[in-house]
């Protein structure tokens, strides 16, 4: 985890995704893994591959507000419009008070 978390900070994305990929059986019981594979297919903007992710750290340990608004992004960047408004809407609910996300939410709904 140590050297994957170096290499992301590092923006070295592909890199992340070689060395945890090995690592995902295991996975279910580390929520590093899928939270740095999200984010390293989120910047290499490979949308469908982070949704996975997101949505695979999400079901296994429950809600972290990040994750949520990345799997929102990622949804919205991959086109798919009604799961990024229902992503963010569920944010909100949550914490209220995230302004950049309700500016967010407000610009989809009015297209």
């Amino acid at each position: 985890m140590g050297l994957a978390q170096a290499r992301f900070r590092l923006k070295e994305y592909p890199k992340v995704q070689e060395l945890l990929t090995r690592f995902l059986e295991k996975a279910g019981e580390q929520s590093p893994i899928y939270d740095l594979l999200g984010r390293s297919s989120f910047f290499q903007n490979d949308f469908g591959k982070a949704i996975y992710y997101f949505k695979k750290y999400l079901s296994h340990f429950g809600t972290n507000l990040e994750i949520l608004n990345l799997l929102a992004e990622s949804f919205y960047q991959a086109g798919e419009r009604e799961e990024a408004r229902s992503a963010w809407k569920k944010s909100l609910e949550i914490e209220p008070h995230q302004e950049d996300i309700r500016k967010k939410l407000e610009a989809l709904e009015k297209n």
